[in-house]
């Protein structure tokens, strides 16, 4: 029984006492972050020990290569619970006058911290200390991401969208670090030898966090949506995972050469135009993804219901789509790990790339035949509206599987095209940039599309605008298969993995 003490208080959790525990974990970990930056500051060389002259990696067994992956997990999260939840939701708080132009703040700011992604790479490449090259701004950069994730919640619970934007900026430039440093971790201490085995396991392990973001928001739609900025601090346990079971050497006594400002941006593509090639195909990728966030727009226009059922229709989608590519990715890396040969100069990536990206083209038909279907029913119906929302599940379902394919081969490959393995941060760093540049392009291909083709209509657009919306993204994907020809992997002698 409770006390009749009146010692003995009963509140409710407020606004403030939510406020102080957010400030009090931001603390910590800026603590955390400048005990890291103090203990594994930048040393001068040390000719103490000779560098390192082995040509690659030590085999590593399939499971410490999913372990070294293990950071795709909660960056998936992170990036599915940003672009889904955090950043409408925070648009309309903050923005309430024009939530549209709050989207549009944070889109811009999260693209413009990718720029970074070079510099922070090349930062990785010449950083010398006792831990590696990568460990330790990794630890900084995963701290600070949690920090300013934090401090994004502060500022949406004391509504200052200068505030706001100001943190989300600083966190997405800590992620932009952290995912230039991690894959260039994977690509130090994973062998040649096995890059296909790590692709594989960086995509199943992003593709799990992105389901579970999707499952989070639909288990979770009952609760205050800033719960969401605590579970991205999940991030920094995981990176203590990675850098335990990391064997990167010290890095006091290599030799680094030295970049200007305006070299770190730039590389020669004639010497490595099938990396150039590469790249040109994430950029119509992200391009082309972009087209999921009119999934709702489309489900709303096409079924005059409630709110709550299209966006529990377009939860249920979503998390299909990304379970499928999940499963197949997670087939692949299994695959991959039961062979006792493995062939280095194998091009069964490059084909996992052209492959997922055909199918990938045909499938975004499906939802213009669903469109075009929809004018034959009965929108008001909802027997009707359920059974085309099934049939779209399917099509998504099978179009994961393509997603799961495209996203093993694209890993994979880009760890096979690198082309200089003591710059592999930097180098890394170049497919930020083609996301930025490839969301930007996406996103004005699409909305130009959908306000062409679709407007004349009192409320939302008609259906001609989402068969170009799909038709676009199909002639997007079927152009990376086509770029993707024009890529040629390195040959390279049969090795065997014990």
């Amino acid at each position: 029984m409770r006390s009749s003490s009146p010692l003995y208080l009963e509140r409710a959790w407020t606004d403030e006492d939510e406020l102080l525990c957010v400030n009090i974990l931001a603390v910590a970990l800026l603590l955390i972050f400048l005990i890291v930056a103090s203990l594994f500051r930048p040393l001068p060389r040390c000719d103490c020990a000779e560098p390192d002259s082995s040509d690659d990696a030590v085999p590593k067994s399939p499971l410490r290569i999913w372990a070294l992956t293990a950071m795709n997990i909660p960056f998936g999260f992170s990036v599915a619970i940003m672009g889904l939840l955090l950043a409408p939701m925070e648009a309309r708080r903050l923005w309430q006058q024009n939530s549209s132009r709050g989207m549009g703040i944070i889109a811009a700011l999260a693209g413009v911290a990718q720029l970074l992604a070079p510099y922070a790479g090349y930062c990785s490449d010449t950083y010398r200390s006792g831990l590696g090259r990568r460990r330790p701004m990794l630890l900084m950069s995963v701290a600070m991401f949690c920090a300013f994730s934090l401090g994004m919640w502060h500022c949406s619970l004391v509504q200052s969208p200068v505030g706001f934007a100001v943190h989300l900026l600083l966190q997405q430039m800590s992620q932009s670090v952290m995912l230039s440093v991690q894959l260039g971790l994977v690509a130090d201490l994973i062998p040649k030898t096995q890059q296909e085995i790590a692709g594989a396991a960086g995509a199943t392990n992003m593709l799990i966090g992105a389901v579970a973001g999707c499952v989070y928001m639909h288990m979770a739609s009952e609760l205050d949506y800033h719960k969401a900025y605590a579970m991205m601090t999940v991030m920094l346990p995981v990176c203590f995972l990675v850098c335990l079971v990391s064997d990167e050497k010290p890095s006091v006594n290599m030799d680094f050469h030295s970049l200007h400002i305006s070299e770190l941006y730039t590389f020669d593509i004639r010497a490595y135009p099938d990396f150039f090639m590469l790249l040109v195909t994430k950029t119509i990728y992200c391009s082309s993804v972009v087209v999921k966030a009119f999934l709702l727009l489309f489900l709303q226009d096409k079924f005059r219901f409630s709110h709550s059922w299209t966006e529990a229709m377009a939860s249920k989608i979503a998390i299909t789509g990304e379970l499928s590519a999940a499963l197949a990715a997670l087939c692949l890396f299994m695959r991959d790990c039961a062979l006792t040969e493995f062939t280095a100069s194998t091009r069964r990536c490059l084909h996992y790339l052209r492959i997922g990206a055909t199918l990938m083209a045909l499938l975004w038909w499906c939802p213009v035949i669903l469109a075009l279907d929809t004018n034959k029913g009965n929108l008001h119906d909802g027997e009707f509206a359920s059974q085309t929302v099934r049939r779209m599940q399917i099509s998504v379902a099978v179009w994961g599987i393509a997603h799961g394919l495209y996203m093993v081969g694209d890993q994979a490959v880009t760890l096979m095209l690198l082309p200089d393995r003591t710059q592999t941060g930097r180098y890394l760093g170049f497919g930020s940039i083609c996301a930025c540049l490839g969301t930007l392009l996406g996103a004005g291909i699409f909305s130009g599309l959908l306000e062409f083709f679709g407007s004349g209509t009192d409320s939302g657009y008609t259906s001609k605008g989402y068969v170009a919306l799909f038709a676009g993204a199909s002639i997007l994907s079927f152009a990376i298969t086509l770029v993707s020809s024009y890529i040629n992997l390195p040959e390279k002698e049969n090795t065997q993995i014990s």
